[in-house]
């Protein structure tokens, strides 16, 4: 058995690590060309469009938050990791 903690190896069995996935979402908005932001994709508070920046798998996405609160973009995030969806 080695060194290794009882168990560490059965869960490499079961878990092998070809079968990770992370995912990482990341905040920003979308601002109107009138925006005095306009060029500042991480400003939180102008009320222009937020958006997802999802990355999984080698893969990028942009999906609307649907929301021109940062914070509720924030909870949008939350909820999606949760459910494992974005």
């Amino acid at each position: 058995m080695g060194s290794h903690p009882i168990g560490l190896e059965a869960a490499a069995d079961i878990h092998p690590l070809t079968s990770l996935s992370t995912q990482t979402v990341t905040v920003y908005t979308r601002h109107q060309e009138s925006c005095p932001k306009n060029g500042e994709p991480y400003w939180k508070r102008c009320h222009c469009m937020k958006y997802l920046y999802v990355y999984r798998e080698n893969t990028s996405r942009q999906v609307s938050a649907k929301t021109r609160s940062w914070e509720r973009a924030e909870d949008r995030h939350r909820k999606s990791a949760i459910r494992g969806v974005p």
